[in-house]
């Protein structure tokens, strides 16, 4: 999901034509599914979640051009990971 997502291939060195590689959107997505039911529906943020992204901008404009610049903090578990 980052900028540099097109440079990444596959073991065999294939590099994933357009079409093949996922938006940002249903790569986020995919993190954000069940670890028992991969693929299955993402979870959504929710009271007592344990995780949670602090963005300087709005969602659809950092997928529209994901950048690790765009994350203002990470809290985990009341702790801050990054800021």
């Amino acid at each position: 999901m980052t900028s540099a997502e097109p440079c990444r291939h596959a073991p065999d060195r294939h590099v994933p034509s357009p079409a093949e590689r996922p938006t940002p959107g249903a790569a986020l997505d995919a993190f954000l599914t069940d670890p028992a039911d991969p693929g299955g529906p993402p979870n959504r943020v929710r009271p007592g979640a344990a995780d949670l992204v602090l963005l300087h901008a709005q969602l659809r404009d950092v997928l529209a051009r994901p950048s690790a610049s765009a994350v203002q903090s990470v809290p985990r578990a009341s702790r801050l990971v990054l800021s």
